[in-house]
This record gives structure tokens, sequence and C-alpha cells, in this order.
């Protein structure tokens, strides 16, 4: 499982606020942050946000958003990206499709000191849950098409905004098999396109990873915020 680079610390109507240590250790070329967002894990991300090293930036703070509604932070280690979705809507300087009110995704790209994408430490496309969805509603889905791939180390990893529960998928193929795991060398589940019955997971989990067996797969995952027991 590759590591979640970023965080997202505090979601609220127009706000997200994101966390990424500022030279990971585990990146030791990073030089720079890069922030890519879409509507859906299966499109082209957009870059929303870039702070290669010639720009001298540690943190973004987002003209729409008011400072005064910030917290106060002190951590050296961490570099602040604060923004508003509807800034990168349709029809804005930089458009990516956000919508505030709709679930959209994030992907991390570090920098080298060149400005360069470090490609093999690109973080996973993380799913990001509107203001709404964080006060009780629970039930979250995804779709989209999963990539083709012949076992687990070809598969899509996608990070979920926290635990998750009660998983159900379903492989919308008419012909391949999704194949479904809990981490990138783990066992994996297939669920064959000529079963119509979904695919239950019960337990907590934070990211999932999905191929299709020999060719991409439409599917679609319902799952509930696992609150605190």
């Amino acid at each position: 499982m590759s590591a979640r680079l970023f965080s997202v610390t505090r979601r609220r109507p127009n706000i997200v606020d994101v966390y990424t240590p500022k030279l990971n250790p585990d990146i030791p070329t990073q030089k720079g942050y890069r922030l890519k967002a879409a509507p859906n894990f299966d499109v082209a991300m957009t870059t929303i946000i870039d702070l290669p090293p010639a720009s001298k930036q540690f943190g973004f703070l987002d003209r729409a958003v008011d400072q005064r509604v910030l917290d106060v932070q002190n951590n050296p280690n961490r570099v602040r990206i604060v923004f508003d979705p509807d800034t990168f809507a349709t029809g804005e300087p930089i458009d990516a499709g956000l919508e505030d009110t709709k679930p959209f995704w994030l992907q991390f790209f570090p920098l080298d000191a060149a400005g360069a994408e470090i490609g093999a430490s690109t973080g996973a496309p993380t799913l990001v849950l509107p203001d709404a969805a964080n006060h009780g509603i629970g039930l979250v889905t995804i779709a989209g098409t999963a990539p083709s791939g012949a076992d687990t180390t070809a598969s899509l990893q996608l990070d979920l905004p926290r635990l998750m529960e009660d998983f159900r998928i379903v492989n919308n193929e008419g012909a391949t098999s999704l194949f479904v795991s809990m981490e990138r060398d783990g066992a994996e589940v297939e669920i064959d396109p000529t079963t119509p019955s979904p695919f239950f997971l019960d337990g907590t989990q934070p990211t999932l990873f999905v191929r299709g067996g020999g060719a991409t797969a439409s599917f679609s995952a319902t799952f509930t915020l696992a609150f605190p027991r």
C-alpha cells in the first residue's frame, strides 16, 4: 500500500484544509508540491495548486477563503494548503469541474528540484466528501472504471476519507471479472460479471484496490462512515 502523502484535517462548506509534510523523509528528492483534482477517480486529473521549488512558497491560501475563520497552526514541519473547491469549478480560471457540494478526488504529486513530478512517489486518488456527508448521513457511493491488470500490483489504489465499513461492491461489467483487495499485495476477491449478487465486506477499511481481469471493469461501491463505537 502506498503511504498517504496528505491529510484533510478540516472540511467545512467552501473550505478544504490540507496538510502534507514539508519535506517528506520517505521522498528524499522532494522539493515541491502539486495537487491535482477531478470529479471522479477514473478521469484525467487537473492541476489546481502548484508549489514548485522556484516559487519559494511553503503553503497556499485560496483568496476565496476568509483566513479569519481558520484555526492557527504552529507546525513548522508541515505545509498547509487551504482552498475552496468552487474556485476550480467550470468557468473558473482553472477548470477542474469541482463543486463544493459534491464529492471529488484529490491526488498529490511530489516535485523534484527541477519542478518535475516524482512519478514513483505519486499519491493515490483520495476521496474528499462534501461537508454534509460528515454529519451523520453516512452512506457514500463511488462508481467508475478499474484498470486492466494481471495481478494486484496493477490495481488502482483508492484512498477513502477515513475508515469506512459495510461495503457493497457491484461489478457492472458485462464480461470482465473485477478483482478487489484490501492491500497491494494482499489476497484478492474475484467478482464475476455473470453473478448479479454484490460482494459484501464487513469490518472497517480506509483503502480499496481494484482491477479488471484482462480488461477494464466498470464497478460501483457503497459504504458507510465508520463512526466511533
